[in-house]
């Protein structure tokens, strides 16, 4: 039971060590001894030196709750278990209809252009044919628009902080960044970004080529 509630949440993380934390050895054994759901910062305050959705002063509500449903689970406590996955499911919700709302109008926008002598025509005979339809300002101005709603669908993935937590991101913001910096999706969009940037023909045909 807390295994499918921690696989849901971790599917909103994309950061794998960041995952393993989401219901780490820690959820199971320090809580033991938490005090009104938090205990004293100061017994564990290098628990999680680089994750700030774990911080002992101010713990994420999903990280809490997770932690919550764990400990319940331990204790075979349904009632707190049920509690603690409505906060998880109700607090993830809005961010779920974000990114079904960006990806459906992102799969519009790419039908929009899977037409006979458009750009994204399923014909490749018919798309090589492209740069003679579509003038190189066209073209860069299209790659634009694909950039900025990639983009807009991406932001949709990046999960929601509340206020009175964005300041321990704020600490860590360098070193928040990096760990995504490598990630696979942050490569290829800063490929596209700079193929469209530094050459119009070369962007656009790496846009439309493939």
């Amino acid at each position: 039971m807390f295994e499918r509630l921690a696989g849901y949440v971790r599917s909103f993380e994309r950061n794998e060590g960041l995952q393993q934390q989401m219901a780490p050895p820690y959820a199971k054994t320090v809580l033991l001894d938490l005090e009104d759901g938090f205990g004293r910062p100061e017994d564990h305050d290098n628990s999680f030196p680089e994750n700030p959705y774990i911080n002992p002063y101010c713990l994420h509500p999903v990280e809490k709750a997770l932690m919550d449903a764990n400990f319940a689970s331990v204790e075979m406590n349904l009632k707190r278990f049920i509690a603690a996955r409505k906060v998880v499911i109700e607090f993830l919700e809005s961010q779920y209809r974000c990114i079904n709302s960006e990806s459906r109008q992102l799969a519009e926008f790419v039908k929009s252009f899977k037409r006979t002598g458009l750009l994204l025509d399923p014909a490749r005979e018919h798309r090589n044919h492209a740069p003679g339809l579509w003038s190189s300002i066209m073209c860069l101005n299209y790659a634009g628009e694909v950039l900025l709603r990639l983009e807009d669908y991406a932001r949709t993935f990046v999960r929601d902080v509340p206020q009175e937590t964005k300041s321990v991101f704020r600490l860590m913001q360098a070193n928040f960044a990096r760990s995504y910096k490598s990630l696979p999706r942050e490569l290829a969009m800063k490929t596209a970004s700079d193929l469209v940037e530094s050459s119009w023909d070369k962007g656009c045909h790496f846009f439309f080529a493939a």
